[in-house]
């Protein structure tokens, strides 16, 4: 059971926001669900203990991560104007993973969305956690493999 219920963050946060945008698909909707899942169970807005550099928001997006998010999408002008205006923010900031929930959608979205490789597809479980820990989590973190691929199963069904 996480924090916050997955059928109203599916359809009422994660599905809108990522549409506004033109970012939706059914793989990033499940993708986004499930890390929030594996990295907070959606019940974390900040990484627990005093951790430098900790993650921000429920899915634990990095400062430096966003920063060079930032760069990456202020080159695409029309993408950028669109997440900012989603959001109801005029400029970038870290602090908005906190208490911004579309802003932190869209910039983990984001994230995946610069990847060359597409996503897995929607029912693949093991591809997103695959993802998730190679791309997102890394191989030093914390990430337990046997549990995040049950979570992202039942984020697929």
């Amino acid at each position: 059971m996480s924090g916050l219920d997955l059928d109203q963050l599916r359809v009422t946060l994660i599905r809108p926001c990522l549409t506004d945008c033109g970012l939706w698909s059914q793989s990033a909707e499940n993708l986004i669900l499930g890390i929030g899942l594996v990295e907070t169970n959606w019940s974390y807005i900040k990484q627990i203990g005093n951790v430098t550099g900790g993650g921000l928001g429920c899915l634990q997006m990095q400062k430096l991560t966003h920063d060079d998010l930032v760069g990456y999408i202020c080159s695409h002008k029309e993408r950028a104007t669109a997440i900012l205006k989603s959001c109801n923010m005029e400029e970038w900031t870290s602090d908005a993973l906190i208490y911004n929930l579309r802003y932190m959608v869209l910039m983990t979205r984001m994230f995946f969305y610069r990847m060359p490789e597409p996503l897995p597809a929607p029912n693949d479980a093991e591809g997103f956690c695959e993802l998730h820990k190679s791309a997102y989590n890394s191989r030093l973190g914390k990430t337990d493999v046997s549990k995040s691929i049950l979570l992202f199963q039942g984020v697929c069904k």
